[in-house]
């Protein structure tokens, strides 16, 4: 989106912005799927100190309706499931289908529900989404931090339960990346 920034800051340069734009937009988009009392922007640096008790942060939710195989019902709970899917309930179309709804929050949904959805069910399931509202989220900031800064753009902002695991996912990256006498990440 070329914002007229430095990009990456001192460390990643303004080719972070301008290299990775599929996945920026997609993680812009993530970011953007989050709604609080401050601005809604991708400028994270807004983002409250952790104890602040006033600050709420709501994620849009929708409705999921997905039709598979009787065999794969054991796979596609499991999917809701981790996709943190509440109000799930089943009902038979017939012998050999079933209907499955959840409802789930969008970012969960949005970056790659329907790829997970067709490796359970070997490619026989369909789903379709219907707008939910917002509810109230547990999410949280993550930074991260090379040489002893925090480097704005690599923040992001995920449900608390998987912060470190995405923390820990994104250093790894960096570490195959980054040339490993330059940084050290944490």
């Amino acid at each position: 989106q070329g914002d007229g920034g430095d990009g990456g800051g001192p460390f990643l340069g303004p080719g972070l912005r301008v290299g990775f734009q599929g996945l920026l937009h997609v993680e812009v988009f993530r970011k953007q799927s989050t709604t609080s009392n401050c601005k809604n922007d991708e400028n994270l640096s807004d983002w409250p100190d952790q104890g602040n008790a006033r600050f709420t942060v709501e994620e849009p939710i929708v409705s999921v309706r997905v039709v598979a195989r009787v065999e794969d019902a054991g796979g596609v709970m499991d999917l809701l499931s981790r996709k943190r899917g509440t109000e799930i309930s089943t009902k038979p179309l017939d012998e050999e289908k079933w209907i499955f709804d959840a409802k789930v929050p969008w970012a969960e949904v949005v970056v790659d529900f329907h790829d997970k959805l067709k490796n359970v069910t070997a490619g026989f399931g369909s789903m379709d989404t219907f707008e939910a509202g917002y509810t109230k989220a547990n999410l949280c900031k993550v930074d991260i931090v090379l040489q002893g800064e925090s480097v704005e753009p690599l923040a992001f902002v995920c449900h608390r339960d998987v912060a470190q695991e995405e923390a820990r996912k994104v250093c790894k990256s960096l570490q195959q990346v980054l040339p490993r006498q330059q940084f050290v990440t944490t």
